[in-house]
């Protein structure tokens, strides 16, 4: 769920969003439905809600414009994030430690790795304008610890404090087994999904 207030950010705060709320959302939602929306005793904006009052009115292109522009915001954002705390942790010889969850690391990976081939490689970091060339060649330096050329999934989770190979998958799976939370990406592949 996204809050009502995190999406006003998003929108003030980086232009293409700005953009692509003004001639999408602007567009195809009614006032009534915003008024709804905004009107909502929850401070969320739930996916059903999402999903009842705006999904059947998006067209397919609008709606591949809109989520375009958010996975480039967010792969940016996280990129960014990413390549600051290795940079200063090499700069500084300590071991780099991102403030991310797992989870959203792992997002993050599936989003810029665009051939499904479990690596990221410079071409995908800067496909999608996250990176410039020289930043995510200097990321792919400090993180490729196999010397291919690419970043896998386990060299990315690294950053990750407490994060040792599959123990920290497994962990996850014994976390959410006690627990009625079951995630699916944890015990399916990636190509199940």
């Amino acid at each position: 769920m996204v809050t009502k207030a995190r999406i006003s950010n998003l929108g003030e705060e980086h232009e293409e969003v700005r953009r692509a709320q003004d001639k999408v959302v602007h567009r195809i939602v009614s006032p009534q439905v915003l008024q709804k929306i905004e009107s909502s005793e929850e401070d969320e904006v739930t996916q059903e809600m999402f999903v009842r009052m705006i999904w059947p009115k998006i067209r397919s292109f609008d709606l591949k414009y809109v989520l375009g522009c958010f996975r480039r915001f967010f792969a940016q954002e996280a990129l960014s994030r990413i390549l600051s705390c290795v940079t200063k942790a090499h700069k500084a010889g300590q071991r780099p430690e991102v403030g991310m969850s797992a989870g959203d690391l792992r997002w993050v990976f599936d989003v810029l790795d665009e051939d499904d081939d479990g690596t990221l490689s410079v071409r995908e970091m800067v496909q999608l304008g996250a990176l410039e060339v020289e930043d995510a060649i200097l990321l792919t330096e400090h993180l490729d610890k196999d010397e291919e050329g690419e970043i896998s999934l386990k060299e990315l989770m690294s950053l990750v404090g407490g994060f040792v190979g599959d123990d920290f998958s497994d962990s996850l799976k014994g976390m959410y087994a006690s627990s009625s939370m079951v995630p699916k990406e944890l015990w399916q592949s990636k190509s199940m999904r």
